[in-house]
């Protein structure tokens, strides 16, 4: 579970570094408030269960960089007037 994080956290820092150089200041705290929102419920709901452990912790460390790096994406896409043509693609192949 921590490689995925990993991975996570490099296309989050990307995606953040980009907004901060383009001075979208905003965008960047608006997502690291909901992102460390999202954190704390997540952790706050499953530590009161006892048989994650430790994975709890692993868990919300996930969720907060999916957050961060789809937010990013979404974002630095809108920026760029990038069309998502692949995701459309994809799904047609999948159905």
């Amino acid at each position: 579970l921590g490689s995925i994080m990993v991975v996570l956290y490099l296309f989050s820092m990307i995606f953040m570094e980009i907004l901060l150089r383009s001075r979208k200041l905003a965008y960047v705290t608006g997502i690291g408030a909901g992102a460390f929102l999202l954190y704390t419920i997540l952790l706050i709901m499953m530590a009161k269960s006892p048989k994650l452990g430790i994975n709890a912790l692993v868990i919300a460390g996930i969720a907060f960089y999916a957050f961060v790096a789809i937010g990013g994406f979404l974002l630095v896409g809108r920026r760029i007037q990038y069309r998502q043509e692949w995701l459309r693609g994809i799904i047609l192949i999948i159905l």
